[in-house]
C-alpha cells in the first residue's frame, strides 16, 4: 500500500513559513538567527549619571584584617551599581568613596608606640565587569565565568589591560580615614556593567582588628564622557615593570633613583605626561575652547619609617627631617613640544590652583596627594596640549613617589 502526503495550499506554505520564521527568532541559540535589534545590548540607552549609597543597611560591610604578610581581601557588600553602556569606546568616571575606620583596637593601645603598632594598611579597589561575571550575593566577578567584553583604566598592546584602580593607606586607631579611588573606564563594547568596591588589610598587630564603615560610603558613575576622544588617562601599574608604556602615557618611565624626593624648593620630577586632543572651541574659532579638567593623583611615601618592601628610601632618611614629609604635587599645561604655551593660552577656572601640599606622617607612611583643576585653552592656541604632572618634598624628611601607582587623568568637564 503507497502513502501519500495531501498536498499543501501555497497559502498554508506561507502561513507556515512565517510561523517558523517568528519562532526561529524568539528563540535563543547560535543557530536560531536572532535578530540584534530585538535582544542584543547594542540598542541599550547609555545609563545617565548614578550616585549609589551602601553601608545604610542594618548589616554594614566589615573586614579582618589580616595578619601581615598576609593581606585579607573582601567585598564592600551593597556597593555595586549597574550601568548601561550604549556604544563601544563609551567612557566614564567613577568614584570610589569609602569612610574607613579601624575596629577592635585594645583598651590604653590607641597612641602607644611600644610593640606593633595597632594599624592596619589597607587598600580600596573600584573594578567594573560585564554584567554576567558580577554575582550581586558575594560582590565579587565570578571566575567561572569569561568575560567577553571589558572595562579598562589602562592597557598596552603588548602586556594587555587593567581594569581596576586602587588607593592605599595606613588606618589608625581613633582617626577616620575617607579612601576615595578615582578613575576613568572605558568600555569595550555596548551592554550592562557593574560597578563595585573592594577592600584588603593587613596589620603586624597581634590584635583583631577590622575595618567598618565610619558611615555609608558612596559609589559613583558619571554619564558617557563628552568627547570620548579628549579624554585620556595614564596608569603605568603592570606595565612600568616590564618596561612598556601604557596608551595615555608620554614619554618614559621616571627612574627609580629620581622616585626617591630631598626636600627642595625646586620643581621636582615629571611623574605623568598625557597629551589631549582640544574639543572644537564653543564659539568662535579664536575665543575660549571647552573647560577641560585635570585630576593627577601621586602615590606617596615618608621616608622617615622603616621600609618593609623594595623602596628607594635610605637608612639614614628615618632620622633625618623629623617624623613627616611635607609633598607638593601639581599641574602643567603645556605645548604638544613640552614648551609653556604664550601668555593667556590657558584660563584657570575660579578658585582652582594648580598644586595641592600634603604632609604625610610616619604613622601613615602612604597616602595620596591629590590636583584636581578645570582649564580652556584659547581656540587660536593650539590644537592639542600636554599636561605633566610634578611632585617634590618641600619639607621634612625625604620622600618617594611611585610612578607605577599614580596616575593622570584628564577629560571634558561636565557643565
Amino acid at each position: 500500500m503507497r502513502v501519500t502526503r495531501p498536498r499543501r495550499s501555497p497559502i498554508a506554505a506561507a502561513v507556515s513559513t512565517l510561523v517558523g520564521t517568528v519562532v526561529s527568532m524568539l528563540l535563543p541559540g547560535p543557530l536560531t538567527g536572532v535578530p540584534a535589534a530585538i535582544v542584543t545590548p547594542e540598542t541599550l540607552a547609555p545609563s545617565p549619571a548614578v550616585s549609589h549609597e551602601f553601608g545604610t543597611a542594618a548589616r554594614t560591610p566589615e573586614l579582618t584584617v589580616g595578619r601581615a604578610p598576609t593581606t585579607r581581601y573582601g567585598a564592600l557588600e551593597g556597593s555595586g551599581v549597574q550601568v548601561r553602556v550604549g556604544a563601544a569606546g563609551e567612557k566614564r568616571r567613577v568614584v570610589l568613596r569609602v569612610p574607613t575606620r579601624l575596629a577592635g583596637v585594645p583598651a590604653g593601645r590607641a597612641g602607644r608606640t611600644d610593640g606593633p603598632a595597632p594599624l592596619a594598611m589597607a587598600t580600596w579597589k573600584v573594578r567594573c565587569v560585564q554584567a554576567e561575571t558580577y554575582n550581586r550575593r558575594t560582590g565579587h566577578a565570578r571566575s567561572t565565568v569569561p568575560p567577553t567584553r571589558w572595562a579598562y583604566t589602562s592597557r598596552s598592546e603588548a602586556a594587555g589591560s587593567l581594569d581596576w584602580m586602587a588607593s592605599l593607606r595606613n588606618v589608625l586607631p581613633g582617626e577616620d580615614h575617607d579612601a576615595v579611588v578615582r578613575a576613568t573606564f572605558e568600555f569595550t563594547q555596548p551592554g550592562r556593567y557593574w560597578c563595585f568596591g573592594t577592600w584588603g588589610a593587613q596589620s603586624w598587630s597581634a590584635a583583631p582588628l577590622r575595618l567598618v564603615l565610619a558611615r555609608p560610603g558612596t559609589l559613583s558613575v558619571s554619564a558617557p564622557l563628552a568627547h570620548p576622544g579628549s579624554a585620556v588617562q595614564c596608569v603605568w601599574r603592570e606595565q612600568r615593570g616590564a618596561g612598556l608604556r601604557p596608551d595615555g602615557c608620554v614619554g618614559g618611565r621616571l627612574d627609580a633613583a629620581l622616585e626617591r624626593l630631598e626636600p627642595s624648593s625646586a620643581a621636582g620630577p615629571t611623574v605623568n605626561r598625557v597629551e589631549v586632543a582640544l574639543p572644537p572651541p564653543v564659539a568662535a574659532q579664536d575665543g575660549p575652547g571647552r573647560w577641560l579638567r585635570a585630576q593627577a593623583t601621586f602615590r606617596v611615601t615618608t621616608c622617615s619609617g622603616q621600609q618593609l618592601g623594595v623602596s628607594p628610601c635610605r637608612a639614614r632618611d628615618v632620622a633625618t627631617g623629623g617624623d613627616r614629609s611635607v609633598f607638593v604635587g601639581s599641574l602643567a599645561v603645556r605645548g604638544v613640544d613640552g614648551a609653556a604655551l604664550p601668555s593667556g593660552c590657558v584660563q584657570l577656572a575660579p578658585g582652582d590652583r594648580t598644586w595641592a601640599r600634603h604632609v604625610v606622617s610616619r604613622a601613615v607612611h602612604h597616602d595620596e596627594v591629590v590636583v584636581d583643576i578645570r582649564f580652556r585653552v584659547r581656540g587660536s592656541c593650539a590644537q592639542a596640549v600636554r599636561v605633566v604632572s610634578l611632585v617634590r618634598v618641600a619639607a621634612g624628611a625625604p620622600g618617594w613617589v611611585e610612578q607605577d601607582k599614580s596616575h593622570l587623568t584628564v577629560s571634558v568637564a561636565a557643565t
